[in-house]
């Protein structure tokens, strides 16, 4: 959680509103969640509009 959220820049909780609206998808992998890359730059374009 906390790279994803260093690496978009946003809060905790926006980091769940993302998640629980499903906007962010994570693919648990051995315990760790993992994102597409369409996923994150999805969120990055629309901080950039902004």
């Amino acid at each position: 959680m906390g790279d994803i959220i260093k690496m978009l820049r946003i809060s905790k909780s926006t980091y769940f509103r993302l998640r629980n609206s499903g906007e962010l998808k994570p693919t648990k992998v051995g315990g760790r969640d993992y994102y597409r890359q369409e996923y994150i730059d999805r969120i990055l374009s629309l901080k950039k509009t902004k």
